[in-house]
């Protein structure tokens, strides 16, 4: 199985050459061991042709499973006989939905998409060594954030929800779980600021390595900004502003993920020289 992983990895890697090619055999190898019956495989002949692995977690509407670039393997139809195999086991542990990352090639996304399964969001990627001279340009508008910003910061949630089409949450869950995100060591929050009012933020955190996520990378994520500060370069400026401070700290690269269905979203990460990684697909289980 170990074989079979580090080999797909092998092949995402040639399509796109931002796919992080490299993996711990032996920490993928535990990994696998240690999902025990949680990991389905196919046999043809005493030959291991496929599998198929999903860690259940909590959702909104119920229990989700979760399968990573790594839990996968086989031809489609291979993969559509574990499937329908996991949705029976998964469903009887009252699971809702299914969520898989793949190589966001269409000969891959597209065989779960015959499937019954949904684009929900793409992650792009780009290298932070060849950012031009505009990128490191002070800023004196631009300034690290925190718990005192707060109130912006729930303004702000609240635009990205909107903009997801996503049920605005209460506010009191809201505001407890920013607080925590905007207090905690590891997270940043930058923000853009003009005559003492928040225009625009973004949330950054570094990103342990995974097999589609090198080492030395930061995530950037929460860019929103405000409706009367729209179509000034705003949000550009912020995020080439944060690329350039992290280049600065040593990373190396740096990961986001969006929408596709999102034809800003596209046309602006695509501009900053984010290239697509991976997709996220999602089918429910009724």
């Amino acid at each position: 199985m170990v074989r079979r992983v580090v080999g797909a990895l092998e092949a995402d890697a040639a399509r796109e050459p931002l796919i992080w090619p490299h993996v711990d055999v032996e920490t993928l190898a535990a990994s696998l061991r240690a999902s025990g019956d949680a990991t389905l495989v196919a046999i043809d002949d005493e030959h291991l042709v496929g599998h198929l692995y999903g860690f259940v977690l909590p959702g909104a509407a119920g229990p989700e499973a979760w399968t990573g670039p790594d839990g996968w393997s086989g031809e489609a139809s291979v993969i559509d006989a574990l499937r329908r195999r996991a949705f029976d086991m998964w469903r009887a542990s009252g699971v809702a939905s299914h969520h898989v990352w793949v190589s966001d090639d269409a000969s891959i996304t597209g065989a779960w998409i015959e499937a019954g399964y949904r684009v929900h969001d793409v992650r792009g990627l780009r290298r932070l060594d060849d950012l031009d001279a505009e990128a490191i340009t002070p800023t004196p508008a631009i300034r690290r954030g925190g718990a005192h910003d707060l109130e912006a910061a729930l303004t702000f949630d609240e635009l990205i929800d909107v903009a997801h089409h996503q049920p605005v949450a209460p506010a009191s869950a809201r505001r407890r779980a920013l607080r925590e995100l905007l207090e905690d060591p590891d997270v940043s929050h930058h923000v853009v600021e003009e005559d003492g009012r928040a225009l625009a933020q973004c949330i950054t955190f570094a990103l342990e390595p995974t097999r589609a996520t090198p080492p030395g990378t930061l995530h950037v994520s929460a860019v929103a900004v405000v409706a009367s500060a729209r179509r000034r370069g705003v949000a550009r400026t912020l995020v080439r502003h944060v690329l350039a401070e992290a280049r600065e700290e040593g990373f190396t690269h740096a990961q986001v993920t969006w929408r596709p269905d999102n034809a800003p979203a596209n046309a602006f990460w695509s501009a900053l020289g984010f290239r697509r990684t991976y997709a996220r697909l999602r089918a429910t289980l009724s």
